[in-house]
Order: C-alpha cells, then structure tokens, then sequence
C-alpha cells in the first residue's frame, strides 16, 4: 500500500467532503486510477474511485487502510466545525 495523496478540507468542499485519501494498493503495478476514499460533513464515507483491475479483498484492504488513515488524522487534528 502507498499513500499517495490526503486532503482535509475543514469547512468541506462544494461536495460537502472534509477529507479524502487516496491509496495505490499495489505500486508495482501501473494503473491510471487509485482508490480514493472521501469523508463527508455528515460522517459517511464514499468510495469515489477504484482501479478496473482489482480484487474484491484487495478493495476492502485499501478501504481499510484508508478509512484507518483518515480517522488517524481526524483525531490529531481534533474535531472538525
């Protein structure tokens, strides 16, 4: 797993996401899309985006790891307006 990008936007986005993650599940391999994992203002988290080529148990480790990494960072930071 790479991190490849995180982004917090406090007040949210004109999406209404705070945050998002994005995951390269495998960088030996290229690929033109990630796995990107947003949260929104009201707490849900989304799956934005997934490379055509991956496996279903390789998804749910990238979800994992990026759900883990954004409420890692959304505890440092402290709570959110």
């Amino acid at each position: 797993m790479k991190l490849i990008s995180l982004s917090v936007n406090p007040s949210g986005n004109p999406l209404d996401e705070i945050a998002e993650v994005v995951i390269d599940h495998d960088p030996a391999i290229f690929k033109s899309r990630y796995v990107a994992l947003v949260k929104h203002v009201d707490g849900s988290l989304h799956l934005t985006s997934q490379p055509l080529a991956i496996t279903e148990p390789q998804l749910q480790e990238a979800y994992d790891y990026a759900k883990q990494l954004l409420e890692s960072v959304l505890d440092v930071i402290g709570p959110l307006p």
